[in-house]
């Protein structure tokens, strides 16, 4: 996690649900999709968000991985919902 605010390692989604339900790839390049259908998340550092993907939700980044960067994410995938003990 960074410590830094940090433009270029925003966040998208696609909003419309349309595109969401009948893209016909799992896995798509995030540039496919129409500018007006993607909603942008501001990085914070040391912070993390909580994304139920059912239904679809594409997502990905905002802005190109500079040449020469890495871009780390950690995902957990999870085959259903995770029973809560509160």
């Amino acid at each position: 996690m960074g410590t830094e605010p940090a433009p270029e390692m925003s966040s998208v989604f696609c909003n419309n649900l349309t595109v969401n339900a009948e893209h016909p790839a799992d896995y798509a390049d995030i540039s496919e999709f129409q500018p007006e259908d993607l909603v942008k998340i501001k990085y914070r550092p040391n912070e993390a968000w909580l994304m139920i993907n059912q239904p679809r939700t594409f997502f990905g980044t905002a802005y190109e991985v500079a040449p020469n960067s890495v871009r780390e994410t950690v995902n957990l995938h999870f085959g259903a919902e995770l029973p809560a003990s509160t």
